[in-house]
């Protein structure tokens, strides 16, 4: 059962926006990145939840649709991203594509969403890399090796 809440027009998160360096939302990769500091307590996936078109918003776990705007928060266990897309949102013209697509299951589009996918994996790593590495005060990278003085 799907559990997830719509945020009410009347709570403002205008002022909330993906970073400015990220100029091409429509990539799914682009909007992983927009979890920096998604809530290591959520139980939803942010892979998921940027498949399912959104960005997150930097307060709570709220999320926003890069192309509709709509806004969905308080995730529980078992929510889908989508199919809460698709119930509050059922016009949205991110969820109307995906609807539409319904993209043959291939060796080339799985490609295609691998590399996408890929990319905001890899730069979520380095941004987790970086903020352990300063919780540590070790750089990234210069991970100290143990000596054992063998040779």
């Amino acid at each position: 059962m799907h559990t997830t809440n719509h945020v009410a027009k009347s709570e403002n998160i205008d002022n909330t926006v993906p970073p400015a360096n990220l100029s091409d939302l429509s990539a799914t990769g682009n909007r992983v990145q927009t979890y920096t500091y998604w809530p290591a307590t959520s139980s939803v996936n942010v892979f998921e939840l940027a498949r399912a078109g959104f960005v997150f918003t930097g307060m709570d776990d709220i999320v926003k649709c890069y192309k509709c705007q709509g806004t969905l928060k308080k995730w529980k266990p078992g929510d889908d991203p989508l199919e809460g897309h698709k119930e509050f949102y059922p016009d949205c013209p991110h969820v109307v594509a995906l609807d539409a697509i319904k993209k043959p299951i291939n060796t080339e589009t799985q490609l295609e969403d691998l590399l996408s996918v890929c990319d905001g994996v890899g730069y979520r790593l380095r941004q987790l890399r970086t903020i352990q590495s300063k919780a540590s005060g070790v750089e990234p990278g210069r991970e100290a090796v143990c000596d054992t003085g063998e040779t």
